[in-house]
């Protein structure tokens, strides 16, 4: 966590683990989708003061990534208020591939389970004397949303009658989209 300049509280993200397969059936191998809590937990943490990374002692990846703040958060409240159900995301997918688009990734591939999207960056870092080919770590999110009314009233509330971002999803594509950056 230390390379990452990620203070410990901050360094605690969930591991799932999951194997998975690239269209034309290549071996995509080990997923690993670390979850680094939202910012709310740490307003609850540190009280409500803004979120100052270099104040909450936060480190530099986190003051990098603080500086995309106001368009993530646009991101995800545009997500928020169009939701749309499993298989279905044909506006989220085509969101997604706009930003993915903008954050210059090397590959963007379309359609992987009818809306699924998936971006490759490649890396800098040679392969591993020992391995035969580059090291990979794949990030994965939902982005789906679920048959239920909300009833909010902020102003990127959900604008399909009957279908709202209540489990995250909006939140966990947005994350991902600033992990591309």
């Amino acid at each position: 966590h230390d390379r990452l300049g990620l203070d410990p509280v901050w360094a605690s993200p969930r591991l799932v683990c999951d194997l998975g397969r690239l269209r034309g059936g290549r071996e995509w191998g080990l997923f690993v989708v670390a979850r680094i809590q939202e910012a709310t937990i740490a307003r609850q943490a540190f009280g409500e003061q803004r979120m100052n990374p270099s104040r909450l002692g936060l480190g530099p990846v986190f003051a990098h990534i603080a500086q995309f703040h106001p368009e993530l958060t646009a991101f995800r409240r545009d997500l928020h208020a169009h939701p749309e159900l499993g298989f279905e995301e044909n506006y989220t997918a085509e969101r997604v591939v706009q930003a993915l688009g903008l954050c210059g990734v090397d590959e963007i591939h379309t359609g992987i389970g009818r809306t699924g999207v998936v971006a490759l960056i490649r890396g800098q870092q040679p392969a591993l004397p020992q391995t035969s080919g580059p090291r990979m770590i794949g990030l994965r999110a939902d982005m789906d949303a679920l048959p239920l009314h909300e009833h909010n009233e902020f102003t990127w509330r959900s604008t399909r009658q009957g279908l709202m971002h209540a489990c995250g999803h909006d939140g966990h594509t947005t994350m991902l989209i600033g992990a591309a950056r």
